[in-house]
């Protein structure tokens, strides 16, 4: 009996690990995914010397003003369909 018990405490401390590895795996993916699909800010730090070609207009606009966008007729126009009538009765 000594070495069925044996058996069954090391398979039972084999399923606990392997529970633990399932549950750190899953952990790992979620973290993975997030850091992946996840909402990201896309700031980047400012290098001293570096040109800055983007906060120029924002810097001049100042926080309180919206910027005003303007929208003028459509972006592209639709051709007009046409159909071709063939009498078919006339060539019979």
């Amino acid at each position: 009996m000594n070495e069925k018990d044996a058996y069954i405490e090391h398979l039972e401390n084999t399923i606990k690990d392997l529970q633990n590895q399932v549950n750190n795996l899953t952990e790992m993916i979620l973290l993975l995914r997030k850091d992946k699909f996840g909402a990201k800010s896309e700031k980047t730090p400012q290098i001293d010397g570096q040109l800055s070609f983007f906060n120029e207009a924002e810097l001049e606009a100042g926080p309180d003003e919206e910027p005003i966008i303007e929208r003028k007729g459509s972006f592209y126009k639709r051709k007009e369909k046409t159909c071709v009538h063939i009498n078919v009765s006339e060539g019979i």
